[in-house]
């Protein structure tokens, strides 16, 4: 299993705690305040060496001390591993994985739900960019760097533009936005389709869910579909000028879901969207073994917010059926999970 145990020493409120993972399946059950997101936090710092919470990851040390340290075991193939972060309050962080021959990239990739991501059908577009990009980098590394690039570029230009500089000045700023972000915009979409293809196979045929007939996800590039980039950044130069910002490019691109060629967020109730959401983060496991990548440890954080009886029951009727590993929390069992005979499939830690 990706995930055994976890290893929790003076990490927010817990002290020298040891929670052990003997199913694959889980469900962490406590009142607020008892630590479950702080778990979520803690496996998500293993993997990614940031704090789901805090900008300043020595925030996560407890109060009274000068150090954190998070471990976790688990297995990759016939393999064991275990992989430490240490952090001390005047020093940097620290993370390893034992044995050597266990590199980062060849782990599972633990792919977080918490209350931001159940708005990516009617949530900002920022929302979506980040939660796309995540999925992005993963399976293409290389386009973070191209991103990067880009990103930089798009800094240069508008900076150019808020202090009014030539046009000289800004068409060499915008060649280089212009050639990267071509670039950038072809692996946007191209990643795009790939997850489409996933969540298209998962979440329409495998269920006979009335309401998500004719589901249909649609890549939004960031400029008029009509015209070339070049283009548009060359009309809208005046108006770009007078905001001291660039109006247009990769860096606007956005996706949505629709349901009959209108926006999902118009037709679906709230929990019929929030059901949607969790059933497309359950596709990324499909969609990281399509790309050639290890598969995901979905981890959804407070899984009854916001989703009816109705939707609850669809879902935890999904999760056994799934080959990765999944990890959830919720408040004390609610009438629904009580009732729930598939809830007995879960193991169940209780904090």
């Amino acid at each position: 299993m990706p995930l055994d145990s976890l290893y929790l020493d003076n990490f927010r409120l817990f002290s020298k705690t040891k929670i052990q993972f003997k199913n694959n399946h889980t469900i962490i059950l406590g009142k607020n305040g008892s630590g479950k997101t702080t778990i979520v936090e803690a496996i998500n710092l293993l993997y990614s060496n940031k704090s789901l919470r805090s900008k300043d990851i020595k925030d996560c040390i407890k109060e009274g001390s000068d150090f954190f340290k998070v471990g976790a075991k688990g297995t990759l193939g016939n393999k064991e591993f275990k992989k430490i972060t240490r952090k001390k309050l005047d020093a940097r962080l620290e993370s390893k994985i034992e044995p050597r021959e266990v590199k980062r990239a060849d782990l599972e990739r633990p792919v977080v739900v918490l209350n931001k991501q159940l708005k990516l059908i009617d949530g900002d577009p920022e929302i979506r960019r980040e939660f796309f990009y995540q999925l992005m980098f993963h399976v293409k590394p290389d386009l973070k760097n191209l991103h990067k690039k880009y990103t930089q570029a798009l800094s240069q230009r508008n900076k150019a533009l808020k202090q009014g500089a030539q046009n000289k000045e800004i068409k060499i700023w915008t060649n280089k936005l212009l050639d990267l972000g071509i670039q950038l915009a072809k692996g946007q979409l191209q990643v795009f389709n790939s997850f489409k293809k996933s969540v298209a196979k998962e979440v329409i045929p495998k269920r006979s869910l009335d309401f998500y007939k004719g589901l249909n996800l649609r890549f939004k590039r960031g400029w008029a579909s009509s015209k070339e980039l070049e283009e548009v950044l060359s009309e809208s130069l005046d108006k770009e000028r007078a905001l001291g910002y660039t109006l247009n490019g990769p860096h606007k691109f956005d996706f949505v879901f629709n349901i009959h060629q209108k926006n999902a967020k118009e037709i679906l109730s709230r929990g019929q969207q929030k059901l949607l959401i969790l059933l497309t983060f359950l596709s990324i496991n499909d969609f990281f073994i399509a790309e050639k990548k290890p598969s995901s440890i979905l981890i959804i954080d407070d899984l009854t917010s916001e989703l009816d009886e109705e939707n609850l029951k669809v879902f935890l009727d999904e999760v056994p059926k799934q080959d990765n590993q999944i990890i959830m929390t919720d408040i004390d069992p609610n009438d629904v999970l009580k009732k729930d005979k598939k809830l007995n499939s879960l193991e169940k830690i209780i904090l």
